[in-house]
């Protein structure tokens, strides 16, 4: 083991060596996410995480010469990390609970929140060197288990951030849009619309238009939070010189399959009101699509 992690307890699992090596190898820091969703399974992480659980803190399964390090961190549930980097690229698979993963933009030693995504038991997110790397992440229900992947030595510098705010006036607008796909409800948007809004969306091959809120209200209920097993998997904001954008992920389940949609709201408003309600829709993607994507598309962010 390096001398980076001599602070942390080590625990012998099994195969931790040729995992880290695949993804080591793998290329990007997105086909490393990728090679740790597909060979976890192979590991039996059970000493690890009673480890992690009881001391509350990483611990390491596997190390590579050149610093690079295979480690897994129980998180306890309502008690958010600082916004922190880790001086390398990186991955990690989530193993087991919820988890939101809150990505930021360093300015110095303050960091503006980029994109806060939402992460269930399979789903993975990556990170590029720094300054790519700033992030927080909190645990939801009962907690959650990540395996991390840390493709150099961490330095000793680790640094910690404070936010600034990079929304202004269009906060409670994008804080409310969240609440809404979280609830699956359009409750919480109505006091923010007008009730004349214009509502224009954009969907593969097609365009349609409603005007009034209540018209709206109706429509989003039944097609944005309308289906079963939906979930809000990401989320990111711009604020704009008369509202906001909004660009949104959300994954549903149809049959066995997990299949996901992506949207680009754009909000337009007038006297605190929004009064024009932009949407582009990607329409929904299948599991056949999504497979397509992680193969082909070479993602560079989450």
């Amino acid at each position: 083991m390096t001398t980076a992690y001599q602070d942390r307890t080590v625990v012998a699992v099994t195969g931790a060596d040729d995992v880290l090596t695949a993804a080591l190898t793998a290329g990007t820091p997105y086909d490393a996410a990728r090679r740790l969703r597909e060979l976890a399974p192979r590991l039996d992480l059970r000493h690890a995480r009673d480890a992690t659980v009881g001391e509350g803190q990483t611990v390491i399964i596997a190390t590579d010469a050149s610093g690079a390090a295979l480690a897994l961190r129980w998180f306890a549930p309502g008690t958010p990390t600082t916004i922190h980097d880790h001086g390398s690229w990186g991955a990690a698979l989530l193993v087991e609970g919820r988890d939101r993963y809150e990505r930021f933009e360093s300015t110095g030693s303050a960091a503006v929140l980029d994109a806060t995504l939402w992460l269930e038991s399979g789903d993975i997110v990556w990170w590029h060197d720094p300054p790519g790397d700033v992030h927080l992440q909190e645990a939801l229900d009962d907690g959650a288990l990540e395996l991390v992947l840390l493709g150099s030595a961490p330095t000793s510098n680790r640094r910690t951030f404070t936010e600034a705010d990079g929304l202004g006036p269009a906060r409670p607008l994008v804080d409310a849009m969240c609440r809404a796909y979280l609830d699956r409800s359009f409750a919480s948007l109505r006091p923010h619309y007008h009730d004349q809004v214009i509502a224009d969306a954009c969907v593969p091959s097609w365009r349609f238009q409603v005007r009034g809120r209540d018209d709206l209200e109706r429509l989003l209920d039944r097609e944005e939070f309308g289906l079963d097993e939906q979930r809000l998997h990401s989320l990111r904001a711009f604020p704009t010189v008369d509202g906001c954008v909004v660009e949104i992920e959300v994954r549903f389940r149809h049959g066995t399959e997990t299949r996901l949609w992506r949207d680009l709201h754009v909000l337009r408003c007038r006297d605190a009101k929004v009064v024009e309600h932009l949407v582009y829709c990607t329409g929904h993607w299948d599991a056949a699509t999504i497979a397509r994507h992680g193969v082909e598309a070479n993602l560079v962010r989450p």
